[in-house]
């Protein structure tokens, strides 16, 4: 008589593949939903939702995962999020929206709050989501409840408006990744409305117009890396 063990890695919610190990995650990436599936375990730690064809994200559409720490949305098709998206994401470190179709000036701004929710976010990545250049000014959203980000990844439009942001209250922001980057002009108020606290800034395509000003970069004091790749 003999005996065999067979010991699975991952066991299938629904049509995604959730790790067994202590800390489960959910790989639901490229299988063609439409919306946030509902069935998976409720202590899923990591939720991986990048390319599929997700358009708009409801309220409380994550309330089941409340033990939620990452959640990757990449490559979708999002223009809009509800009220209390983010509803019951409190453990959330770290949340990832590249590559969408939300746009700064407004997909956020029918709630100043959409972030008030994720009071453990350390990295938020929103970049390449404006894939075209916008003549006017472009005020960004209020990100002023996030007190733990150090990491912010967004796109830096041509006439960028951080006055009503609050990202000069977030103490901990130590880097700014900017991506889709259509700035026009370097000017000494560019950045007047950002923290002190940034040493890493990174511009990844920009075509810039105009020679930056003196003191373009004044708001950053602590500034020890600038990287610039496909700037011209």
């Amino acid at each position: 008589m003999f005996a065999i063990t067979i010991s699975l890695s991952n066991v299938y919610c629904g049509s995604c593949p959730v790790g067994k190990a202590k800390r489960k995650v959910a790989d639901c990436s490229s299988r063609g939903f439409s919306n946030v599936p509902r069935d998976l375990p409720a202590d899923i730690v990591k939720l991986d939702l990048r390319r599929n064809s997700i358009v708009n994200i409801p309220a409380k559409a994550f309330i089941r995962y409340r033990n939620l720490q990452e959640l990757i949305l990449d490559g979708n098709r999002i223009a809009s999020l509800e009220e209390n998206t983010f509803a019951g994401l409190e453990k959330l470190n770290s949340l990832s929206m590249q590559d969408n179709n939300l746009d700064l000036n407004v997909s956020y701004h029918f709630n100043t709050s959409i972030f008030t929710p994720l009071v453990s976010l350390k990295t938020l990545k929103i970049e390449r989501n404006m894939n075209k250049t916008n003549g006017g000014k472009v005020f960004y959203p209020f990100f002023g409840e996030l007190h733990n980000l150090s990491v912010l990844a967004v796109d830096l439009s041509i006439y960028p408006v951080f006055k009503n942001s609050g990202l000069n209250k977030l103490t901990k922001l130590n880097t700014l990744k900017f991506d889709y980057c259509y700035l026009n002009k370097m000017t000494n108020k560019t950045f007047s409305d950002m923290p002190a606290t940034v040493v890493n800034i990174t511009f990844t395509g920009c075509i810039i117009h105009s020679v930056a000003e003196a003191n373009f970069l004044g708001p950053f004091p602590s500034l020890d890396r600038l990287l610039l790749k496909r700037v011209r």
